[in-house]
This record gives C-alpha cells, sequence and structure tokens, in this order.
C-alpha cells in the first residue's frame, strides 16, 4: 500500500537497500510485479561474499540465482561499493554488478562539503588527552577484540592519552563478546547504546586518530566510518593488505 500510494503516473520509483541479499532482491521484485508497480530495486550486496568458504559453499546456489535474476528480474540492480567487490563477481561468477560507492553514513552532501578539507573542532574542544577513537560497532569481524586489548594497553602506559569506543549491547553478542565487554579498563572512555546522527558526528568531530583494525571481512569493501574520517582529516590507522588499508595508504 505504501508503495502504491508512493508510485506517480508514468513514473518510475527507486527503491535501494543499502546492504541486501539477491534472495530479497527477488523476493522485492516479485511484489512489485504482482502489483503491478513500476519500480526499479537496487540491492547493495555488501556482506554476499566476504569469504573464500562461503563462496565455495553457496557457489551452485549463487549462479542459480544470478541466473535468475538475469531471466526473471529485469528491474533488479545488483550494486557492489568498490571495484575490488565488483572484480570479484566478475571473476568468480562472470556477473557484471554494478557499481555505487561508499556514502558518508553520518554527513549529508552539503556537510561533507562544509567539512572536507577544513576541520572545524568543537568550542569546547581541547587536545589533551589526545583522542583516539575506535568507532566501529562492537563486533569480532570489526576488531573488538584488538580494540579493547589496545585500550588497555594505552590507559596503563599513557597518561595524555584518551582511548573511546562505543559499547552497544547487540543482540547477537556472543560470550566472546561479553567477556571481552567485561575485560575493559574504567578509564577507557566509553560511548554506550545507539546515537542519533548529531552525537555520531560529534563523535567523530572530538576525534585527533581513528582506529579501523577490522578483519579481513573486510579484504575487498569499505566502512562508513573510513569514508567520515577521511572526510574530516582525521589521521587513520587501520588493517594492512584490506581495502580500508589500502585506501589509507593511497591518500596518505
Amino acid at each position: 500500500k505504501q508503495l502504491k500510494s508512493k508510485s506517480i503516473k508514468n513514473e518510475e520509483l527507486i527503491i535501494f537497500m543499502y546492504s541486501g541479499s539477491i534472495e530479497f532482491g527477488c523476493l522485492m521484485s516479485s511484489i512489485l510485479d504482482k502489483h503491478n508497480i513500476k519500480a526499479s530495486v537496487n540491492i547493495q550486496l555488501f556482506w554476499e561474499l566476504y569469504s573464500n568458504y562461503k563462496i565455495k559453499l553457496n557457489r551452485d546456489y549463487i549462479n542459480n540465482k544470478l541466473e535468475d535474476t538475469q531471466n526473471h528480474y529485469r528491474k533488479l540492480n545488483l550494486l557492489t561499493c568498490s571495484s575490488e567487490q565488483h572484480n570479484q563477481w566478475k571473476n568468480i561468477f562472470n556477473y557484471e554488478t554494478k557499481i555505487l560507492p561508499q556514502a558518508s553514513t553520518t554527513f549529508p552532501d552539503e556537510l561533507v562539503i562544509k567539512h572536507i578539507g577544513h576541520r572545524n573542532f568543537p568550542d569546547n574542544y581541547t587536545h589533551k588527552p589526545k583522542k583516539i577513537l575506535f568507532p566501529a560497532n562492537p563486533k569480532i569481524e570489526r576488531g573488538f577484540e584488538t580494540t579493547i586489548r589496545f585500550s588497555n594497553y594505552v590507559c596503563k602506559k599513557f597518561t595524555e592519552v584518551e582511548p573511546t569506543l562505543r559499547r552497544i549491547r547487540l543482540k547477537e553478542n556472543t560470550e566472546q563478546l561479553k567477556v571481552l565487554n567485561d575485560s575493559i579498563n574504567p578509564d577507557v572512555k566509553l560511548i554506550e547504546g545507539a546515537l542519533n546522527i548529531a552525537d555520531y558526528r560529534n563523535m567523530f568531530l572530538q576525534a585527533d586518530i581513528s582506529i579501523l583494525p577490522y578483519s579481513s571481512a573486510f579484504k575487498l569493501r569499505p566502512s562508513g566510518a573510513l569514508v567520515d574520517s577521511l572526510i574530516l582529516g582525521i589521521p587513520i590507522i587501520t588493517t594492512k593488505n584490506t581495502y580500508l588499508g589500502n585506501k589509507v595508504e593511497h591518500f596518505g
């Protein structure tokens, strides 16, 4: 009903899912066809392929799904966010995805223009202690274990450095993550719970260094936190031989 109410005569809706799957794209396309709604469905395949194990496990299944999209779902566009991911799909499945680069998840275009190349610190900002930010959600593939161990080390060794990390009690938190949460040094600054856009933006604006110790799950894909750090000109430390590490080395 919502899609029909948005539908304008002789104009095509554009439906975009930031992180989805081939299955969802096919399902959405079927629903639109059933109700005669003119729309294109655009699915960003962030996590569809991120390990050799997953590719090997699902290779025939994915091949069949891709054949379905080409034969039955003409209005379905499968997107990747980097040329590296695009090449992976092309080399393994001989399928040409469209590339939609990772956008900022924090700054709308007008603020990107305002901030890029011009670091605007908040009025109450002081450079002491130096603020090290770990902006990622507490997930193993985002280096949460490394984040906590390094933060604890910094607190013990340096008095003029303040590690700041996010701690969100996610539903999918494993026992490993719960143990890690309980091991955080009390001197580490914690940002608890979900953040609205303004608070998330302010978190970046107050950082001296952004650290993204992401795992090989990010070997071919970017991160919104990387884009936001680059926009603000924040020095970045990240994992070598990943998409993030390659971009940091490229941009200096």
